[in-house]
């Protein structure tokens, strides 16, 4: 279960406005400390509590500094890491609000399951699956579809004949 994640943003009140409406939840300024300035949380209201944590540009997760959180300047603008999330509206809908933002959204044909990849500021990848889309990814990696998984992740390293 996974009931929070967090990444960076250029304008994290912008980003989590945007979000909270793709997402059907609610955007709230997180508290000030122990978050960085200008800090957000988009919450769903379910039962896990889920939520995500948008930190300004800059801000980094770090062991030894006040609350975990530090600051790095020099930030590269890409990481190794995504979310992939479920959205109630329709693609449609998704690409209206990402593109008057300007961000980035394709639409991605994984072979296994459709998602659109939205690039928040142009750097920090955000996957949402539609209504439509959300049922072929719940087959493949639910408890039910894991007894078939690997040879359907071995079957997408054989080249097309």
């Amino acid at each position: 279960m996974l009931h929070h994640v967090s990444f960076n943003a250029r304008h994290p009140a912008a980003v989590a406005k945007v979000l909270a409406e793709m997402l059907a939840a609610t955007a709230l300024r997180a508290p000030s400390p122990p978050f960085p300035h200008d800090s957000w949380f988009v919450l769903y209201g379910d039962e896990a509590g889920s939520f995500i944590e948008i930190l300004p540009w800059g801000a980094v997760l770090m062991p030894q500094t006040r609350f975990g959180i530090g600051e790095d300047a020099g930030m590269r603008p890409y990481a190794g890491s995504h979310v992939l999330l479920s959205t109630p509206l329709s693609e449609e809908q998704v690409k209206a609000l990402a593109e008057s933002e300007g961000w980035l959204v394709q639409l991605v044909d994984a072979r296994l399951f459709t998602v659109l990849k939205v690039w928040i500021d142009k750097t920090t990848l955000v996957e949402l699956l539609t209504p439509a889309m959300r049922s072929a990814y719940v087959e493949t990696f639910d408890r039910q579809g894991l007894a078939s998984l690997n040879g359907k992740l071995r079957a997408l390293e054989t080249p097309p004949s």
